[in-house]
């Protein structure tokens, strides 16, 4: 079993000051993107938890870059997942005496990064004949070839 083992990139950002489920929102847009598509989306996304994923894509290609010496265009994000962090309890004053909780949620933040093979550019040239004949030998719709009288159905 010759496995061939790719090296993947690594960044998290711990406590995080935002909602899990915020930011999930924001790591589901860039899950399975090419590294520069992602940071393209991150930077025009409109969510408060994009600035905090886009430095974390940006330490991970760091990390790539310096590890291995790889672009953003040979990586692409395999995984990215939030997880929630401990939960600040803190109370708000209330009338009458009266205190309500307020929880402030962090979470932490991975991506990991992994090369993938560069697609051979596809070649632009003549069309080869094979590409002018239609499958079955049917000719195109709406030819002289399929007849002159309507289908019957009505």
């Amino acid at each position: 079993m010759a496995e061939e083992k790719s090296e993947t990139f690594t960044a998290t950002h711990r406590f995080a000051r935002i909602s899990a489920q915020k930011a999930r929102l924001v790591m589901d847009l860039i899950r399975g993107a090419p590294v520069e598509k992602a940071l393209t989306t991150l930077r025009f996304s409109q969510k408060r938890a994009s600035p905090m994923i886009g430095k974390v894509v940006r330490s991970a290609l760091a990390n790539a870059t310096q590890k291995a010496g790889l672009e953003g265009e040979d990586l692409v994000v395999w995984r990215a997942f939030v997880d929630g962090g401990p939960i600040m309890k803190r109370w708000r004053p209330r009338a009458m005496g009266r205190g309500y909780p307020r929880l402030r949620r962090t979470c932490h933040l991975s991506v990991v990064l992994k090369q993938v093979p560069r697609k051979a550019p596809k070649r632009k040239g003549k069309p080869s004949a094979k590409g002018a004949v239609l499958s079955h030998g049917s000719a195109p719709r709406g030819s002289a070839a399929e007849g002159s009288t309507p289908p019957s159905g009505t």
